[in-house]
């Protein structure tokens, strides 16, 4: 599934943020030259769900930690020129998609 919000500025910006949990198989997503907040972009991953953790030696050999973020899926991305977005959001972003992603752009000029 594909979203291009490109040029789509007169979104808000507590409704981008909301996008992960709506649609959360997309595989390609682009939200460049947006003026999304950094605390969205967070939102829009789910980073607020966190992996879930057990204690040492309570996994099986072939059981990972359960991935509860939004966006899991998501091979491309595309961010350029979304001016708002900072380190953490990248961080989160990374920790809920960085096993699928396989293409990200993140241009600022």
């Amino acid at each position: 599934m594909r979203l291009n919000l490109e040029h789509h500025y007169w979104l808000k910006d507590s409704f981008l943020g909301k996008i992960g949990r709506m649609s959360s198989n997309l595989i390609v997503l682009n939200i460049s030259r947006l003026k999304i907040s950094n605390n969205s972009f967070i939102e829009l991953f789910g980073s607020s769900r966190p992996i879930e953790d057990k204690e040492e030696n309570e996994y099986d050999d072939d059981e990972p930690p359960v991935n509860n973020h939004y966006l899991k899926n998501l091979e491309k991305l595309d961010i350029s020129e979304c001016f708002l977005v900072e380190t953490s959001g990248m961080l989160a972003m990374t920790e809920a998609c960085g096993d699928a992603l396989k293409e990200l752009k993140a241009s600022n000029t």
